[in-house]
């Protein structure tokens, strides 16, 4: 099974994929007029570092679901490895499926945070998780 090194990457990237549905992935820091706060988000949606009360975020369950996919299809991939045009494409979609998981990411923080503080309010910090 292990035949090629792109089986490490595939197991590597369903490894990552389930540990995104348990970690946090960034905190950030908002700062408004006079005031400072933390927040730190995950899939299971954004909280306040300090008083653990969550934040509003919306539409986690869609990118809870398009990690699980990215995951299944790297595992599903793992195990075609004798139909190599078949795990090509495969591979292909789950690229796709990652870079939409990125932009996705970056569109329901973003537009989230800011319609829950107002647009000309916000500054936003990110910092890695950890």
């Amino acid at each position: 099974m292990i035949q090629r090194i792109q089986t490490l990457y595939l197991a590597a990237t369903a490894i990552v994929c389930s540990l995104m549905l348990i970690l946090p992935m960034a905190v950030f820091k908002i700062t408004l007029p006079g005031k400072h706060q933390l927040f730190q988000f995950s899939l299971a949606g954004m909280v306040d570092v300090i008083t653990k009360e969550p934040l509003g975020v919306k539409n986690t369950i869609y990118l809870q679901m398009l990690v699980v996919i990215i995951a299944i299809g790297s595992i599903i991939t793992i195990f075609l490895y004798k139909n190599r045009p078949l795990q090509f494409n495969i591979c292909r979609i789950n690229h796709l499926l990652s870079f939409l998981l990125v932009g996705a990411l970056y569109f329901v923080i973003e537009s989230d945070v800011k319609t829950s503080y107002g647009s000309e309010n916000v500054s936003v910090v990110y910092l890695p998780a950890g």
